[in-house]
């Protein structure tokens, strides 16, 4: 293993404040670390980033046109 598992090293490293060593550190032990790399790409898409993309889509007249997921 190349680092520790540390949530709080992901979520630092998604706020982009890791010193370049420091990435490149987390980078290899993600490599080797399948829970973190899955935590990783579970925290990056969390439910505050959804609700930010869904509020930067703009209603068209194709909504009403599109299937519902319940269909």
């Amino acid at each position: 293993m190349t680092g520790p598992c540390s949530l709080e090293r992901l979520a630092s490293a998604l706020a982009g404040s890791l010193g370049s060593a420091e990435e490149a550190s987390l980078e290899r032990h993600l490599d080797e670390c399948e829970s973190c790399s899955a935590e990783r790409e579970r925290l990056a898409w969390g439910p505050a980033w959804c609700r930010e993309a869904a509020s930067l889509l703009a209603a068209d007249e194709y909504d009403d046109a599109a299937p519902s997921r319940e269909e």
